[in-house]
């Protein structure tokens, strides 16, 4: 292995301050504290909370099922085009967007309405 250490920045983003916090403290407890910075927001406000092409890549697990309530389906597909929209101004140019997901295809309907800025990469 190689002794030298790639430098990084990560920010990770909960609307629930609990899951703020957590993250926050399993950081601190890998030695990870001052590459990561943790934001209470939800989808809505990431762009108001950071700055846009100012990432290489976005990686979410973003909320399904019983995490959104009982109209999920609304919910989800609203929220993941809001998450991919916001994505889209935040990431650098050939910036990637990883996204974990329970509706495949409810996502790749979206992705062909925004088909103008995203290309599928398998």
């Amino acid at each position: 292995g190689s002794d030298q250490t790639t430098a990084f920045e990560a920010v990770g983003i909960d609307v629930s301050l609990g899951a703020v916090q957590g993250a926050r403290a399993n950081a601190e407890a890998e030695g990870a504290g001052t590459y990561c910075n943790f934001i209470k927001c939800d989808a809505k406000a990431m762009r108001a909370q950071l700055d846009d092409e100012s990432f290489d890549a976005i990686v979410t697990n973003v909320p399904w099922g019983v995490q959104t309530g009982n109209d999920a389906k609304v919910d989800l597909e609203k929220l993941y085009e809001m998450v991919l929209r916001n994505s889209w101004h935040l990431l650098r140019p050939n910036g990637r967007v990883v996204l974990l997901v329970l509706r495949g295809l409810q996502v790749l309907q979206i992705l062909r309405r925004l088909s103008f800025r995203f290309k599928i990469v398998e």
